[in-house]
């Protein structure tokens, strides 16, 4: 098993940093042999969780960190959404929407973020603490192909 692969990335909490962002992820997953939608799916939410990050948390106020934290390992890829603004209300992660499931219309235009994610990743987690809030995404990866020989 090889040793997990690292990149941290940090930006200013500018919208318009936020498609940088989600590329940056996309050419990741890439690299690793995700499929097409599986890379577009975790530049969504990459791009929903920045956003997040910066209108939530930061009140859309520029000149605040954002960090990026991936970690690929053979069997997973880990992004962690770091930011030091106001934390998520307690319990939103976990609050099940089954109305809006079944009535998407109830939506609004925003606020489909979180639901996205938790449909696409494996995993969603969300911490916050003295050195800030963490939004953790994680998503399987599935066994590597290799050429015949």
């Amino acid at each position: 098993m090889a040793a997990p692969r690292q990149l941290r990335l940090s930006f200013d909490s500018r919208l318009e940093n936020v498609a940088l962002a989600g590329r940056a992820l996309h050419g990741i997953a890439h690299e690793v042999g995700l499929s097409v939608a599986a890379c577009d799916g975790l530049e969504l939410c990459v791009v929903e969780a920045v956003t997040n990050s910066i209108v939530h948390a930061y009140g859309g106020a520029p000149e605040h960190e954002v960090r990026l934290h991936v970690t690929v390992s053979d069997e997973v890829l880990e992004v962690q959404v770091i930011d030091r603004g106001t934390p998520m209300a307690p319990g939103r992660l976990e609050r099940a929407e089954p109305a809006v499931l079944q009535k998407p219309a109830l939506l609004a235009e925003s606020g489909r973020g979180l639901l996205l994610m938790r449909q696409l990743m494996d995993g969603l987690e969300y911490t916050t603490d003295a050195s800030g809030n963490t939004l953790k995404m994680t998503l399987r990866l599935g066994p590597k192909l290799t050429a015949p020989a």
